[in-house]
């Protein structure tokens, strides 16, 4: 049997954990990314089956997450489904809230499943199938103040879904938020 590869980013911990338990329960084999090596080690030993991967990335880097891309290549074929859902959260007012955390919430919560696409859909397209899936949130459409910099990161990234779900049609991949 052909099992699906599923590549979870933020899989330590939180939904991207519960991703991975419910992937790997339906038969997939799941690579759990995070930021804390021992985070996503500890989601793999909770996994249901054989084969499922850990891997250490900052999907806010560049050269981290392609690190990454490399590492799971030696180890896969291809990836069936990437599920972009590594994310953080910033609070306060917009003038609070420094340059640097709004760069920071830009490049994991937007340009990081960026980098997951360009790393991944070209694949899928050449084979025909693939699904994208990007962990969005409701605070991306209710404009709360507190959480400005965050809202305005997950809007962006429903923006983005929307267009690489339309940029995809016909080709046997889908993509989500």
């Amino acid at each position: 049997m052909n099992r699906r590869r599923v590549l979870i980013t933020g899989a330590g911990s939180g939904l991207g954990q519960a991703l991975a338990v419910r992937y790997a329960r339906s038969g997939a084999i799941v690579a759990c990314a995070d930021l804390v090596l021992e985070r996503a080690q500890q989601t793999v030993a909770m996994l249901d089956g054989d084969g499922h991967l850990a891997l250490q990335v900052d999907v806010g880097d560049d050269a981290a997450f392609e690190a990454m891309v490399q590492a799971l290549a030696r180890q896969w074929p291809q990836v069936d489904v990437l599920v972009n859902n590594a994310g953080i959260a910033s609070g306060g007012p917009m003038v609070e809230t420094t340059m640097e955390e709004w760069r920071r919430l830009l490049e994991v919560n937007l340009l990081s499943v960026v980098r997951g696409c360009r790393a991944y859909a070209p694949g899928m397209i050449e084979r025909g199938s693939g699904h994208v899936v990007n962990t969005a949130s409701f605070a991306g459409l209710a404009a709360a103040p507190s959480i400005m910099s965050y809202g305005v990161s997950k809007a962006a990234l429903q923006a983005l879904s929307r267009g690489y779900a339309k940029a995809l049609a016909g080709t046997g991949v889908t993509a989500n938020a």
